[in-house]
Order: structure tokens, then sequence, then C-alpha cells
């Protein structure tokens, strides 16, 4: 009896945070925004596309987004990191989000998706040295929203980039703003 109380207590808390949220995701909304962009790689020195990359870097950052239904969002994303050792990389991802209404305001959700990245390398000191190199990209992660009003929303997400035919992988975060429409 009791765990059939606290089976019922469970769902209609449930359905009433369900209901509170209703109003911050809906089926049709779209979102553009821009984003503060992070590289991280791990501590120790490896060659990527035949060049050992810098340990972190930062960028800029356009998304697009689009509510295919009440909990199910579709995300588009270019990141361009700032040149760092002679470095200049690209992002361009696109992205499936599961949203879970936390609070009235907030979502968390896991992400998915893939992409293309680019590399060039180009050291003016040495002629010759210009190699570029493009690969697919498989992303896992999450994030967050939280809307500061109904059209404007901050975000985070926290990303593990897999490259194709290459040995080791990256993180990468998100912060940023999305005006809703």
């Amino acid at each position: 009896m009791k765990n059939k109380i606290k089976k019922m207590a469970i769902i209609a808390i449930a359905a009433v945070t369900m209901g509170m949220t209703a109003n911050a995701q809906e089926q049709g909304d779209m979102a553009v925004g821009v984003n503060m962009v992070g590289w991280l790689t791990p501590s120790y020195k490896h060659v990527v596309f035949g060049r050992v990359p810098s340990y972190t870097n930062i960028g800029i950052g356009a998304k697009f987004s689009y509510n295919a239904t009440y909990l199910l969002r579709f995300a588009g994303e270019f990141d361009y990191f700032l040149e760092k050792d002679y470095n200049k990389f690209w992002d361009l991802s696109v992205y499936s989000h599961y949203l879970f209404p936390v609070a009235t305001k907030a979502v968390i959700y896991p992400s998915v998706g893939v992409g293309m990245f680019s590399i060039k390398y180009s050291n003016p000191n040495y002629v010759g040295s210009t190699t570029s190199d493009s690969r697919v990209v498989f992303s896992l992660g999450g994030g967050s929203d939280y809307e500061l009003s109904s059209n404007l929303i901050l975000n985070g997400e926290v990303r593990y980039k897999i490259f194709t035919n290459v040995v080791k992988n990256y993180f990468n975060f998100a912060i940023g703003l999305a005006y809703k429409f």
C-alpha cells in the first residue's frame, strides 16, 4: 500500500512539474543565438591531423534551434576558434536535444550530434608549412537553458567530440544567449 501511495505521489509531482513548464518550450519555437566556445584537450601532447594542437582555445559561434515537439529540439551551430599556435579551426554541427523541464524557466537536456571539423596549420616562419584537413566529428553531451525573459534564453553545453580516424578526442563547452521567436 505504501509503495502505491509513493508511486502516485511521484506521478502527481511529475504531472504538476510538467504542467508548470508548459510555457517554456512549445512545438514550433525557433531561436537564434551566439556562443562563446572553448576547446579543452587532454593535458598531454598528441598529434591531430599531423600537428600538435593547442591545449585550450576559445572562439565564437552562431546557432539556430527549432523545437520539433515539446520535448525534441534540433539545433545547428557554427563555431570559429581564434588562431593559436598557427592553428585555425572551425566546427559546423547539427544536434538533437531531448528536453527535460526541471523548473518553470529551466530545461536540461542530453545532446547528440554530427558535424564537420576543419583545421588549418600555417606557420609563416617555415616555407611550405601550410596544411589543412577536415574530419567528420560526432558529439555527445548535455546542456541547460534558463529563460531570462519570454524571448531571451541563457544556455550552456558541454560536449565530448569524437573524430573519425583520430586516436584522441576532445571536450568543448559553449555558453551563450539565444533569442526565441
